[in-house]
């Protein structure tokens, strides 16, 4: 792409591996999607965090509280899928407002209310007094839908594997796509 913007100036820093052009950058700033971005965020998001007086979890440091008025503040978060909790509404405005304040300057932090959530694939439902119920259907029926290999009603087995789950000497390797999707899917099986 970028010999395409500007051949006269990118075309000599083209190279040749496996058969492909390749040119290597030096990237001065940290780019979404990349992991040093996501670690200088967590840093970052941290630092605000513990500055107005959040104490992290020893045990996921994804998950932080404080008190307010003499009750538990809870902020929970994966990269930037924040669910803030707090038994006075006014407590989850005035941290949203905060979140706006130091992230909201390129797009407006978004927030939804009410008794049922979606979170990183979960239906998280505060609809019953005193309970709380997790779902995840949906992530469900969404990874049976874009599987590739698609499961017809007469795939069904009532065991995980025959006797011969063990006996590979008829086994084919996978090719690098079907290798991909079966790490894809099992890293989605370990989140389910």
């Amino acid at each position: 792409m970028l010999v395409e913007i500007n051949p006269q100036l990118f075309a000599s820093f083209v190279t040749k591996e496996n058969n492909r052009n390749v040119i290597y950058v030096v990237v001065r700033k940290a780019l979404y999607g990349m992991l040093i971005a996501s670690l200088l965020w967590y840093q970052k998001f941290r630092k605000d965090l513990e500055s107005i007086g959040f104490k992290f979890n020893l045990y996921d440091s994804c998950v932080t509280n404080r008190v307010i008025n003499n009750k538990q503040h809870t902020i929970r978060f994966h990269v930037d899928d924040i669910l803030s909790s707090h038994v006075d509404p006014g407590v989850n405005d005035a941290f949203l407002k905060g979140l706006n304040q130091t992230c909201g300057s390129l797009k407006e932090v978004s927030a939804t209310r009410g008794k049922v959530h979606k979170y990183l694939g979960m239906v998280i439902d505060f609809s019953s007094k005193g309970k709380v119920k997790f779902r995840m259907d949906d992530y469900v029926l969404e990874m049976l839908n874009d599987f590739l290999s698609k499961i017809g009603s007469k795939d069904t087995s009532s065991t995980p594997e025959s006797s011969s789950l063990f006996d590979n000497k008829n086994s084919k390797l996978l090719d690098n796509h079907k290798k991909a999707q079966s790490h894809t899917y099992i890293a989605k099986c370990l989140f389910l």
